[in-house]
């Protein structure tokens, strides 16, 4: 129909029925909703279309933007349950008609889903770090989220994920499964570091007792392997440095089906030209598949230059690739490497973000130096350098 084809229509409707004359013409706009759409016009675009058809010959649309919206939602449902009755009301995509572009967006489909998936959780606690502190002050990771843990190098950052590690094998029942990717540290290193938590030794004293083939290694190794039950799998980077795609990444998800996955670091995957080119790619792609098969994801990230230097300062310090990662985590824990008043080296975790409980608290982790591990307690710490406030409360 030519443009301002209705608006004759729409000026007599008026006439005869001035209290009500929209509920005439919507039937109608409806009707013509409908057909330009079944012809491939997008219903935004469609919008549009059908204000030129009810202009009058100055230009002027003769009728609101809310009796188009109407009549273009009404078009859109009466095809929809036409083309698929079971989902006349549901909402879908326009490219969607095959039958897959439906957009969950009731109330009671989201309760269903909800339902389900807590349903099948295996940890009702959520994942942490076996701090209680610490653990506390996010209220856990829960399936579907990620987490991020930021720091400097040096901060600890591999060690606080053994925590995880050894977390999730105490807790987690036998159907359970933890993937680390260790694409910074060779895996046989993270090993030596399990090692070394069971033993509590220096990394020096282990290499001897391996060297001299010492049975407190086997004995180490078998209780290991005894707790994690095939739960624990490791993925170090290829033969020759060759970085891991995305694509390759997510296949390992997929083959392994775990329920945490902790990957150390985010932008050691793929070949990009920068820190925030990768974490630009690659942090919706994560994101995406941690929704679409309901796991948990920890990343560990380093921190840029301008971060090293804002966390220094007081005001905190965020991944590499900007506040990018933050915004996408559900929980982010930013680690500073300290020294106390005595010289010794001091680890504080802060709690920058979490959706579930107050952010913004520091705790000392409990550090062995010795096994490079944290015991199961910390001590809550202040800020000397508090960040300025922003207004005069």
């Amino acid at each position: 129909m030519p443009a301002g084809q209705y608006a004759k229509f729409i000026e007599i409707t008026r006439r005869h029925n001035p209290d009500a004359w929209e509920d005439d013409v919507i039937p109608a706009l409806a009707a013509e909703a409908e057909e330009i759409i079944t012809r491939g016009m997008n219903p935004m675009l469609a919008g549009k279309h059908i204000a030129k058809m009810c202009s009058d010959a100055g230009g002027n649309v003769l009728v609101s933007g809310a009796v188009i919206r109407r009549a273009v939602a009404e078009g859109f449902r009466s095809l929809k349950a036409a083309r698929h009755p079971t989902h006349g009301d549901d909402v879908m995509l326009a490219s969607g008609f095959d039958g897959f572009g439906i957009v969950q967006s009731t109330s009671e489909q989201h309760l269903a889903r909800l339902t389900e998936e807590v349903a099948n959780w295996k940890n009702l606690e959520g994942y942490g770090f076996g701090i209680m502190e610490l653990d506390r002050a996010f209220c856990g990771l829960y399936p579907s989220e990620m987490m991020a843990l930021v720091g400097a190098p040096g901060s600890m950052k591999t060690s606080l994920a053994l925590n995880a590690v050894d977390d999730f094998m105490s807790h987690m029942p036998l159907d359970a499964c933890l993937l680390f990717f260790s694409l910074d540290m060779p895996p046989q290193t993270v090993m030596a570091r399990r090692l070394m938590r069971e033993m509590n030794c220096f990394q020096s004293e282990l290499y001897r007792m391996i060297h001299d083939k010492s049975p407190a290694v086997k004995d180490a190794y078998s209780r290991i392997a005894a707790r994690d039950a095939g739960r624990f799998r490791l993925i170090g980077r290829q033969r020759g440095g060759e970085p891991y795609s995305w694509e390759d990444v997510a296949n390992i998800i997929v083959q392994i089906a775990p329920d945490l996955v902790i990957i150390d670091y985010l932008t050691l995957i793929g070949k990009y030209r920068s820190e925030l080119e990768a974490v630009y790619d690659l942090v919706p792609k994560i994101v995406s598949l941690k929704e679409d098969l309901g796991l948990a994801v920890i990343l560990l990230s380093q921190m840029g230059r301008s971060s090293k230097a804002a966390q220094k300062s007081g005001s905190g310090g965020h991944a590499a690739g900007g506040h990018y990662v933050e915004d996408a985590a559900d929980v982010e824990i930013e680690l500073l490497k300290d020294e106390k008043a005595d010289g010794d080296t001091a680890i504080v975790a802060t709690v920058t973000k979490t959706r579930k409980n107050a952010s913004g608290r520091s705790f000392m982790l409990d550090l062995n130096p010795r096994s490079l591990s944290f015991g199961s307690t910390a001590e809550r710490v202040m800020r000397l350098k508090p960040a300025a406030s922003v207004f005069n409360i």
